[in-house]
């Protein structure tokens, strides 16, 4: 009986294995080689809100770290993708406004237009601050702000405490179906990566990530994103920049958990050195 009982326990750990972490019919995962350059895309659609996306800023109240944190929350979790957010800066804190769920780690705006909303409930949202017409849910109502006006600022600060939100600040490439990137903007060449968002046929939301493996400019690489986009949608919403430099980590997982070790899913740090990291999930 006890061999009976080993052999069921190992058919078992087999199978878990075998299960996948998440369905493909939500995610896709692909890499193709242009012009010797490699360009590998992870494709997930926002349809039925399988896939979710959250945002570990940095240390919590405790003192534990960004991987910490990350470890204790992903264990009953189906990972897709893990990857660096913003900047650090020169105080190791995050460059921008950053809030994590709800605890302030940055006030100071920094001369970045993006401004990253990640709901408690998984969604994502980009809105432009020199628009200064920030939407956010406030219970059953809208409340629209402009964060360079000081008492909207002030409540800005406040819902996000209230709301137990996620923030952070990047570069905004593409909006609203528009380049906002100029040719004249940072010209170091270099591995990029950008978290893409835009609307199907269907009228559903689709996030992409994009890492293009050669070396580009922030312009160049926008613009080729840009055009792999609209072989699909006309309807980009929006692009932006997530850091490739001093927080290159970046972790992608094939359908049945598996880390991919292919060049193009991978950055040049590993995950426990991470002081931020983005994540999209599965459930």
């Amino acid at each position: 009986m006890k061999f009976i009982g080993l052999i069921f326990a190992f058919l078992m750990l087999c199978s878990f294995n075998l299960i996948a972490q998440y369905s493909e019919n939500y995610v896709s995962v692909s890499s193709e080689t242009i012009d010797n350059e490699i360009y590998s895309v992870i494709e997930m659609t926002r349809k039925d809100e399988r896939v979710k996306v959250k945002y570990f800023a940095d240390k919590d109240l405790a003192g534990r770290s960004v991987y910490q944190r990350y470890l204790t929350w992903s264990k009953n979790k189906s990972i897709i993708v893990s990857c660096s957010g913003t900047y650090y800066g020169m105080d190791n804190k995050p460059v921008g406004i950053c809030i994590d769920e709800g605890q302030t780690v940055n006030k100071a705006e920094a001369a970045m237009d993006a401004l990253v909303l990640v709901y408690r409930t998984g969604g994502i949202v980009v809105t432009d601050l020199k628009e200064g017409n920030l939407t956010v849910q406030n219970g059953a109502e809208n409340l629209s702000l402009n964060l360079k006006n000081p008492i909207d600022r002030t409540k800005f600060f406040l819902w996000s405490k209230e709301n137990y939100a996620t923030v952070f600040q990047t570069h905004l490439l593409y909006y609203k179906n528009k380049l906002r990137v100029g040719a004249n903007g940072d010209k170091e060449l270099r591995e990029r990566r950008f978290l893409a968002v835009a609307r199907d046929d269907e009228n559903k939301i689709r996030y992409y990530l994009f890492n293009l493996k050669g070396n580009n400019t922030l312009y160049n690489a926008t613009v080729k994103v840009e055009g792999h986009l609209k072989n699909y949608t006309d309807n980009i919403i929006y692009i932006i920049n997530l850091d490739t430099g001093a927080q290159d980590y970046f972790e992608v997982r094939e359908a049945k958990g598996q880390v991919m070790s292919e060049p193009g899913f991978k950055g040049n740090k590993p995950l426990n050195v991470s002081k931020n990291l983005l994540v999209f999930y599965f459930e």
